[in-house]
């Protein structure tokens, strides 16, 4: 019985493996393990930039894989267009077609000693000169309906409130509207 159990956490570790090689290039896996705490297994890979903070990593895209059940899924996608999970886009408005994009800089939750949000994700946008661009997006996993979407935390802390995904994004470009906002 131990050795079926084995054999299919090794097969969707595979799985897992080849979904990310997959996703794109030049990605590297930097934790691995129960990172929400319900058992599964997540892989978070990503593409680093080449200068790097003393506090936290700059990356170019954040994937985690999740390995569940005998199968792999992507169940987090950080890149140009925002980060986004199988549903939809969170944490963004719109996508932007006509800004350059630098990169985010990426803590998790064990990184910042967060007992109660070991497996969150705090992505915070990157200017050209690669400083911290606006307020971080907070990510967690929502048990209830079991996917990486936003959080907000009440003020006093007490509560966090899981933010719905946007599944059709509308698209603008900054550089060509004039005075659109931002």
């Amino acid at each position: 019985m131990g050795f079926l159990t084995c054999a299919v956490s090794l097969s969707a570790s595979a799985e897992c493996g080849a979904a990310i090689k997959n996703a794109g290039s030049n990605l590297k896996i930097i934790k691995s393990g129960d990172l929400v705490g319900d058992g599964a297994r997540e892989y978070v890979a990503v593409r680093m930039l080449p200068k790097q903070p003393k506090k936290g990593t700059y990356v170019s895209r954040l994937l985690i894989a999740r390995a569940e059940h005998g199968h792999c899924s992507i169940v987090l996608d950080a890149g140009k267009s925002g980060p986004k999970n199988p549903v939809g886009h969170i944490g963004i408005e719109f996508i932007d077609d006509g800004t350059d994009f630098y990169g985010y800089s990426v803590e998790f939750g064990s990184d910042v000693n967060d007992r109660e949000h070991q497996g969150d994700v705090y992505l915070t946008w990157l200017n050209p000169n690669h400083e911290l661009e606006g307020m971080a997006i907070e990510i967690g996993w929502n048990k209830r309906v079991g996917r990486y979407q936003e959080y907000r935390l009440e003020e006093d802390g007490s509560s966090e409130m899981f933010k719905p995904e946007l599944r059709k994004p509308p698209h603008r470009n900054s550089k060509h509207c004039g005075g659109c906002q931002k």
